[in-house]
């Protein structure tokens, strides 16, 4: 298994998702133009070579100056680890997060905190066409609340909506 569940944590997750909706949020699109370096140009030889899409490549991201600094707190206890940093993510249908992993420039100063480890949570309620991937592991209809650790913190994940409505989760990095 390339995640292990680790619980079910729910602290309101509609209502913050009802709040940021109505915000911007940052949103992502990897442009060749914006972004450059050998990591960066890994993922985009690797995608052209697949034939994406470009214009369907975007997501918004969403951190605790949107949905409160209490939210970051109260996952860092539930799963007892102390908090790095982390993330809503939206994708909004038809819209894809290919195949990526993460890239972090200040990763080498994380490494020196102790051992990174990466958890996702299911927010939004269940829905027709929402798909994430990590490695060898696909997500789909999971309860909202659900939590995964990731067996690396590195590893390649992806991400779909070709539902009807949008699709959030909770991205957290943290160290123990």
């Amino acid at each position: 298994m390339t995640c292990r569940y680790v619980t079910n944590y729910d602290p309101g997750w509609g209502s913050i998702i009802n709040k940021i909706s109505e915000l911007p949020g940052k949103e992502i699109i990897l442009d060749r133009t914006v972004l450059t370096g050998l990591k960066y140009e890994r993922l985009f030889n690797m995608w052209d070579a697949a034939g994406y899409n470009q214009d369907s490549i975007k997501w918004t991201n969403y951190y605790a100056t949107d949905y409160g600094y209490n939210v970051e707190k109260q996952f860092e206890n539930i799963i007892g680890v102390t908090h790095i940093r982390s993330w809503i993510s939206r994708v909004d249908p038809g819209y894809t997060a290919p195949w990526h992993y993460d890239i972090d420039y200040n990763e080498e100063e994380y490494l020196k905190l102790g051992k990174l480890r990466r958890f996702v949570c299911f927010i939004g309620e269940p829905a027709v066409g929402h798909i994430s991937i990590v490695e060898n592991e696909c997500f789909y209809n999971q309860a909202n609340g659900n939590i995964y650790e990731w067996n690396d913190y590195r590893a390649w994940h992806a991400g779909a909506n070709v539902g009807l409505v949008p699709k959030y989760q909770y991205n957290f990095l943290a160290y123990s």
